[in-house]
């Protein structure tokens, strides 16, 4: 692989990664946050919510646990993985070697976290087949 397409690959995993990120936490400051609002009517205080709590665990269950993940350890470690990429002209390849091999580093010291994902389909795909319909 030249040079170049180093930089470009390890660059993209990190765009991509605070993109995501920002993703989820937006979705969760626009959906998940705003669905557990306690519904008050004219005054009334209830215990009720804009979407009642069942209904949010089966569309947003684990949501929260995946952004604490990627935001506090994954995204942090990947960003310090990437670091001497940006703080160096790379001319001979030497950096961006290093860097390609950090970054892999930084995937394979995570990789048990990922399995959150395996808990997360098995937990939203089923509860979707209704809304298809």
């Amino acid at each position: 692989m030249t040079l170049c397409l180093w930089t470009n690959l390890i660059d993209r995993i990190s765009r991509t990664e605070r993109t995501y990120v920002k993703g989820l936490q937006e979705l969760v400051d626009i959906y998940i946050k705003p669905a557990a609002v306690p519904v008050t009517a004219l005054g009334t205080s209830s215990k009720e919510t804009t979407v009642p709590a069942p209904e949010r665990k089966v569309v947003f269950n684990g949501l929260d646990s995946l952004l604490s993940f990627h935001r506090e350890s994954f995204l942090p470690a990947l960003e310090n993985a990437v670091t001497p990429l940006e703080r160096s002209d790379d001319a001979n390849g030497e950096t961006s070697a290093g860097v390609a091999k950090a970054v892999a580093t930084v995937f394979l010291s995570h990789a048990a976290f990922m399995k959150m994902y395996s808990t997360y389909i098995k937990w939203v795909f089923p509860s979707l087949i209704p809304c298809r319909t």
